[in-house]
């Protein structure tokens, strides 16, 4: 988690660039566990204020026993995030996902942006070149279709995929995946 940078406080970052973190994929006794935030992974009281800065080129191998979110930016909690003027480019969540019953069903997801619970405004932000089996820009999660968690004043989303790197495998939302939320 947060390889680049880990942070369950207020994380102001400007003019900076958080570039090519690398995490290999994580096995403990053959349970799931996840990568999450390779380039920066925001917790659960945590809040990110991003200016002017660049996240690019972060990979994530997936395990056959592990998931991956959030390669570039990873966010949970219910906190109010902020990312301007930025550029979400070229992470990836490397891997297929597995479907035999000894190893469950794991995925990758989000690999520019994952959001699950916080709420995001990104303002004239490009999200371009990712790559997750889900969301390979942004993947949203939320239990309930009552709040809305994503903003974009203004922003571009392009040139992004959501297929597992197996081209047998499928997946979604090569721009954007959202589970119960408004956008």
């Amino acid at each position: 988690e947060g390889v680049g940078i880990w942070s369950d406080g207020l994380l102001s970052i400007n003019q900076s660039a958080v570039n090519e973190n690398y995490t290999s994929g994580t096995t403990n006794n053959h349970h799931s566990l996840t990568n999450k935030g390779v380039g920066i992974h925001v917790g659960e009281h945590g809040t990110l204020q991003m200016t002017a800065s660049e996240v690019k080129g972060n990979y994530a191998y997936k395990s056959n026993y592990g998931n991956v979110r959030g390669v570039g930016i990873y966010m949970i909690g219910n906190t109010n995030n902020y990312i301007t003027d930025s550029t979400i480019k070229d992470n990836l969540a490397g891997g297929a996902y597995s479907t035999s019953v000894d190893e469950g069903y794991r995925h990758s997801a989000g690999a520019g942006i994952y959001i699950e619970g916080s709420k995001l405004t990104l303002e004239d932000t490009v999200i371009d070149g990712n790559h997750a089996m889900y969301g390979g820009g942004i993947y949203v999660k939320q239990d309930s279709a009552d709040t809305e968690m994503l903003t974009i004043i203004r922003g571009e989303i392009k040139n992004n995929r959501g297929q597992g790197t197996n081209h047998s495998t499928t997946g979604g939302g090569g721009g954007i995946f959202a589970t119960y939320t408004y956008i």
